[in-house]
């Protein structure tokens, strides 16, 4: 008979009468894909390899923690076999313009961000395994910007309110026993006469009308 291979991390299931006397074969090595399915690490470097498309290795992904080095010349895509469940770390620390996606040979893809990643396949999907933060930041971002927004928006209206009501005031001819600025508190400001009905005066200065 033969043996059968578990579908996550390939360990063998050794059918009845199989290894007599051998057991210690299928046994050590299943113990060994244990183990580093619980701690081992795969390292890829990117650097020179072209933009495309490339199946990880039962090897590459047997392991947990998988770490991205070098620098990318073009989009790179990385993929596990459809049906393959499991979690990893994933390691982003490649350079360059570009980005690394993970994927299942059939089914969603994820784009990898700077820095470390926990994700999760249920054979079908992949997709980032802890969204709780991620969820937090963006209704504590949409909180601030509505609360900034109205904040704005009721300044804006106070003073829109203040200025039609000073407006109501403006109104045109004298004003016995005027004071003008004083020129000396005012450097770099000319204060002058503009006779007319229309200020003519240079942008910046302070004029009186008569």
């Amino acid at each position: 008979m033969a043996s059968t291979f578990t579908p996550n991390k390939s360990i063998e299931r050794p059918a009845a009468g199989d290894y007599n006397s051998t057991w210690a074969t299928p046994v050590n090595n299943d113990w060994t894909i244990i183990d580093t399915a619980l701690g081992g690490t795969t390292g890829i470097n990117v650097t020179g390899v072209a933009a495309g498309t490339y199946a990880l290795t039962l090897a590459q992904y047997q392991p947990p923690n998988i770490e991205f080095t070098g620098t990318l010349s073009g989009n790179l895509t990385y993929t596990i076999p459809s049906g393959v469940g499991g979690f990893w770390t994933l390691s982003n620390a490649a350079t360059g313009a570009f980005t690394i996606n993970f994927a299942l040979a059939s089914g969603s893809s994820i784009g990898l961000l700077s820095g470390r990643s926990f994700v999760v396949s249920d054979g079908t999907t992949v997709a980032y395994a802890d969204t709780v933060y991620a969820n937090a930041a963006a209704a504590t971002a949409q909180s601030n910007a509505e609360t900034y927004a109205a904040t704005q928006a009721s300044t804006a209206q106070t003073n829109a309110q203040n200025f039609s009501k000073n407006g109501s005031n403006i109104s045109s001819g004298t004003v016995a026993a005027a004071y003008l600025p004083l020129a000396g508190k005012l450097a770099g400001i000319t204060i002058a006469a503009d006779p007319g009905t229309t200020p003519s005066g240079v942008y910046g200065n302070i004029y009186y009308y008569y």
